[in-house]
């Protein structure tokens, strides 16, 4: 598609200004915030240039999985911490602190028992579907012939197929 007069060109990104230093802010930056979008604009880099630059270099690619890691596990220890222990909310009587008041957070609490222990403590939700199905004399002409089922089809008796157990001729 040409380019509208007054319309600047979309220039590449120069994925080479990116030094080891650069790349070491962004991943010690990760690991404090769990943000790669704040990480990488902070030190000047795009998503686009860091992801180009994982992909090109399986050690960084490494260290960036580990950063991952170590992100998630400090916003969990945080979440656990607030959803048992609280958090202290002030507490103001005619514009004078009085004290604190502990708040707890149950919503994030059964977030994570859900995600520790989802057998026990996800939403579950089961639907069970039975279908029964008739079907015409033609139809069973046309399955028969398809089958190859070659013995007179007017006459034959055709089992009703279900999954259910109340159907079930072992009884």
């Amino acid at each position: 598609m040409p380019r509208q007069k007054g319309q600047k060109a979309l220039r590449p990104f120069n994925h080479g200004k990116v030094t080891n230093s650069v790349k070491r802010q962004i991943l010690k930056q990760l690991e404090k915030t769990g943000n790669l979008r704040g990480s990488c604009a902070k030190f000047g880099v795009s998503e686009q240039t860091w992801f180009y630059h994982i992909k090109k270099d399986p050690v960084l690619k490494e260290m960036y999985d580990a950063a991952k890691g170590k992100a998630l596990n400090r916003l969990t220890e945080v979440a656990h911490d607030r959803a048992i222990n609280g958090t202290d909310k002030p507490v103001y009587y005619k514009g004078e602190l009085v004290g604190h008041e502990k708040i707890y957070d149950n919503r994030l609490l059964e977030t994570l028992l859900r995600a520790h222990d989802p057998d026990t403590y996800a939403n579950k939700s089961q639907v069970q579907i039975e279908q029964h199905i008739t079907i015409g004399d033609k139809a069973k002409i046309t399955l028969a012939n398809m089958l190859g089922i070659t013995e007179d089809i007017e006459d034959a008796e055709f089992e009703d197929i279900t999954d259910s157990p109340e159907s079930s001729d072992d009884d």
